[in-house]
């Protein structure tokens, strides 16, 4: 049994990777749960859409044009839309469960698009959780409370 964790857009293709391979092969990857951590959607690693991405990736098609949208490469509303992939939509879309640093902030994600910055639908796909980021005031390694 093992858990895979996405941080973040850079590593975001990971569980678009296990979901295609355990697609074909259902008892690859069969014990393994993937989830993708979000910090800040306004970083999502948009890349400019190329074809034969595909191809590239060892994907099949649909996994990329399921990830393909018609946005700015750049977050903001005023600039130029193009066709572009973009990486956090992948672990949103494709891993088991989708992280945030907060409860309130994946609530926010999924309907607020200033927080989900044009993914709303995917953060509000029902496999969003917050887990509150920090550390406990107090918590010292000192303390026999904090190894047991």
């Amino acid at each position: 049994r093992v858990m895979v964790v996405s941080n973040d857009w850079h590593s975001a293709l990971v569980p678009v990777f296990i979901h295609a391979q355990r697609s074909a092969d259902p008892s690859a990857w069969a014990d393994t749960k993937t989830s993708f951590l979000c910090h800040n959607a306004v970083f999502q690693g948009r890349f400019e859409y190329e074809e034969g991405l595909a191809q590239v990736l060892g994907l099949p098609q649909e996994y990329i044009d399921s990830i393909t949208f018609k946005m700015p490469l750049k977050v903001g509303k005023y600039n130029k839309k193009t066709l572009c992939v973009n990486s956090m939509a992948a672990g949103l879309r494709y891993s088991d469960r989708a992280l945030t640093v907060s409860p309130s902030y994946a609530r926010e994600c999924a309907v607020d698009p200033e927080k989900g910055v044009e993914l709303e639908e995917l953060f509000a796909l029902g496999r969003s959780t917050g887990i509150l980021n920090g550390v406990k005031e107090g918590v010292s390694p000192s303390d026999k409370s904090f190894v047991t």
